[in-house]
């Protein structure tokens, strides 16, 4: 009779980088069990610093609300410099300086795609890496 071994399950690591020009948008490639690139936003003069952010989360915000009425879904960035409360969420696409806070903004659609990879929640096994680049020449 052959030898039972238990199944082992790898653990996904889950990155997500953010890519940022010198307007107010950008590009956030996602890598989990699948790969999703999308566009995402920001208000310029309230902007994060450029880095490596360890130990984001999969997370519902507080008291902000998603589109449906329901706890917002969005990815925590502990340990931003002189920053509290940063997260990727979803974003309607109008009024970027109230939205963002500091935040980095994603269509509601791909913050879920992302959002329901994610496991466990709250995990605190995600990776954001934010970069700034010179908009290419035109």
């Amino acid at each position: 009779m052959a030898a039972s071994f238990p199944r082992t399950l790898m653990a996904i690591e889950y990155t997500i980088h953010v890519s940022r020009d010198n307007t107010d948008n950008g590009q956030v490639v996602y890598n989990g069990s699948f790969k999703h690139v999308c566009k995402c936003w920001w208000d310029p003069p309230d902007k994060i610093p450029a880095g490596t952010y360890f130990g984001c989360s999969a997370t519902f915000m507080n008291s902000a609300r998603n589109s449906k009425g329901g706890k917002r879904e969005a990815v925590f960035l502990p340990n931003v410099p002189k920053r509290v409360g940063i997260f990727l969420h979803y974003w309607p696409g109008t009024n970027l300086k109230v939205w963002s806070d500091g935040c980095i903004l994603l269509m509601e659609e791909d913050i879920l795609k992302i959002w329901d990879d994610i496991s466990p929640h709250d995990g605190r096994n995600v990776t954001v890496t934010v970069e700034d680049r010179e908009p290419a020449p035109r």
